[in-house]
């Protein structure tokens, strides 16, 4: 396979890899709160259709895709949007639909 070739791959995959977390229920459920909020706890995002493993994995998820970020504060841990990513990631997905 040429280069080229395995470059378009890898970035069809990164694509499709960001997509497929951002369109998680739980994961436009966490967006949702921290556009919201501002920042938040994983027990602060938890709901009764959500619970705290649901979140936990969807936060972890979007920080491994770069959308949120991790904060400590003494013994609290708090999650916060990186709103530059989020907007490439709007962006490049305005210009496929």
């Amino acid at each position: 396979m040429s280069e080229s070739i395995q470059s378009a791959t890898a970035a069809h995959r990164a694509a499709l890899t960001i997509f497929t977390v951002i369109t998680n229920p739980t994961a436009v459920h966490v967006i949702n709160y921290l556009q919201r909020e501002k920042e938040g706890t994983i027990r602060e995002m938890e709901t009764d259709e959500m619970n705290i493993s649901r979140i936990r994995k969807a936060v972890s998820n979007l920080i491994d895709i770069g959308v949120v970020r991790r904060e400590s504060v003494g013994t609290n841990v708090y999650y916060k949007l990186i709103y530059e990513k989020l907007g490439r990631i709007n962006s490049a997905a305005a210009r496929i639909l």
